[in-house]
């Protein structure tokens, strides 16, 4: 709490949250949004030509050279998960992909907001569109995890569904 205090975040402790089972409390955020992800990027597309799937060979200034031709544009956008080009500190070299799942689950109770452990593979709730979507079970591409079997047991003992 008071490392947000000199952040000047705003944020208060909860002591009792309406989770259907008992947790030690959490930094409470007020106002947060809570929007529809493909929506979202719907609108910052509209009126774009995207290029999916087009690996580029090089860029240079207004232009994309493909294995399929040249693409000229204004403005480019290179939208990747990894930095394109990184000499200085090699840091893509250090970087890993995780994989997380989430189950939309009926019949399972309002929470009245959103809510995250802060443990690495821990859960998460929200409500949407009538359901409690439930996430978790993270671990590093390509390795061994849990997958929606580690969130069965969760929904089970916890949430009763």
């Amino acid at each position: 709490m008071n490392a947000l205090a000199k952040l000047r975040i705003q944020a208060t402790w909860a002591e009792r949250l309406p989770l259907p089972f008992e947790t030690a409390g959490a930094i409470r955020f007020d106002h947060q949004a809570q929007f529809h992800p493909l929506r979202f990027a719907a609108s910052l597309t509209k009126g774009l030509r995207i290029f999916e799937n087009t690996a580029y060979r090089a860029l240079d200034g207004r232009s994309v050279r493909t294995d399929h031709g040249s693409i000229r544009a204004e403005k480019i956008i290179v939208a990747t998960h990894f930095p394109v080009i990184n000499w200085h500190g090699l840091y893509w070299m250090k970087l890993c992909q995780h994989r997380s799942y989430v189950l939309a689950l009926e019949n399972a109770p309002d929470v009245q907001g959103m809510y995250i452990d802060e443990r690495m593979g821990g859960l998460s709730f929200r409500n949407a569109q009538g359901m409690l979507l439930m996430g978790g079970g993270a671990h590093r591409t390509g390795k061994r995890g849990g997958g929606y079997a580690a969130l069965a047991a969760p929904a089970t003992d916890k949430l009763k569904v």
